[in-house]
């Protein structure tokens, strides 16, 4: 998405950030030139850890046809960006824990309630665009279960509103990635959300590279539970990243909230099938 990523020496980094425009004004000759104040703030970022450990069998490490090692290696890799996304959009800013978008920018939430609509992708859209934001890098992040309703949606004439596009990975001109970390409730409605915004101010300050350490003789809880490595004849392999988050910018991102989806999709991927069954009855 081109987000920014910035060293953290020592674990911590202080960013200068501008919160209130400069003042310029036409002057005459000889005349006092009045001060332009500009309003600063500031962002703090100090390093938060995210850890996590795999057991893995040592007969499954000794009789697997496949490097099964790597295969969990991928696998902590892959559980780690999974919680650097889920924590992007809706970290609560803790002692122990990065800052995620839905809390920084949570003065530019869009509440919907109710079905996606053509109205709301525009409104989103609008609210980026009228920031005064340098060189934007904008972008989208949807649930994948809003891609049939968002590929569908027509005009009241019948004609499709961003099929097009969509085809080519964009969405009302910018480009989209589905992030199925994005929460679908498991309400009566299945709420979800959408994001946009400009990803280059959406910083995120690493302390290091990922590490990794194996230990056959190291102890992990699993619930109330302490179970040794060594007595259970297992592989333990663990993960460390030290990294935070933050938003330079709250006015660079906009998200719409309380979509509702069930329903809506199914009803919309039960369309697209039936008009690709036309086609495919056409072409013979």
């Amino acid at each position: 998405m081109g987000i920014t990523e910035l060293p953290l020496p020592n674990g911590n980094l202080n960013l200068v950030k501008q919160t209130g425009a400069a003042n310029f004004k036409w002057v005459g000759e000889n005349q006092p030139i009045g001060n332009s104040k500009v309003t600063l703030g500031n962002i703090k970022l100090a390093a938060k850890k995210l850890a996590g450990i795999i057991p893995i069998s040592n007969e499954l490490l000794l009789d697997s046809s496949m490097a099964a090692d790597r295969f969990v290696r991928d696998e902590l890799v892959n559980g780690i960006a999974e919680a650097e996304d889920i924590t992007s959009l809706y970290g609560a800013g803790s002692a122990n824990a990065p800052k995620g978008i839905t809390v920084a920018c949570a003065t530019n939430k869009i509440d919907v309630n109710g079905k996606i609509s053509a109205a709301v992708i525009y409104q989103m859209v609008g609210k980026i665009l009228s920031a005064k934001l340098t060189n934007p890098n904008l972008g989208w992040r949807i649930p994948g279960v809003l891609w049939a309703d968002l590929y569908s949606m027509q005009t009241e004439n019948g004609s499709y509103i961003f099929k097009d596009e969509m085809k080519d990975g964009k969405l009302c001109g910018y480009p989209f990635k589905i992030d199925n970390n994005i929460t679908v409730g498991d309400d009566e409605n299945g709420l979800t959300q959408i994001f946009f915004g400009d990803w280059k101010h959406f910083l995120i300050g690493t302390a290091g590279a990922l590490q990794i350490s194996i230990s056959q003789d190291a102890s992990y809880t699993d619930g109330s539970k302490q179970v040794s490595a060594f007595e259970n004849d297992l592989t333990l392999m663990r993960g460390i990243l030290r990294e935070d988050f933050g938003v330079r910018y709250e006015e660079a991102f906009v998200f719409a909230d309380a979509i509702h989806t069930k329903g809506a999709a199914t009803a919309a991927a039960f369309k697209l099938q039936e008009e690709g069954q036309e086609e495919n009855q056409q072409e013979v």
